[in-house]
């Protein structure tokens, strides 16, 4: 059993594209107050852990086809904090 444990998904690296507006994206919108893109506020070394949604699935494409991997839970993450 492989277990993948994404954190918050978002749209493309690229592009920034996302299928429709979920609850991260009122939360982002809520948090900025409605900031233009660009801008972010600084709350108190506050940082959002998201994975853009193209680096999850090329994560995925290849934990299912690596024959050496049997089991194991990935964290897909932003970095090591």
């Amino acid at each position: 059993i492989i277990i993948i444990r994404p954190s918050a998904i978002i749209g493309h690296s690229q592009s920034g594209i996302m299928f429709g507006k979920q609850g991260f994206y009122y939360a982002c919108m809520y948090l900025t107050k409605g900031v233009p893109r660009g801008f972010s506020p600084k709350i108190n070394n506050f940082q959002l852990d998201t994975v853009p949604v193209d680096y999850l699935a090329n994560f995925i494409v290849k934990v299912a086809f690596d024959n050496d991997l049997t089991r194991g839970v990935f964290n897909v993450c932003t970095g090591y904090e």
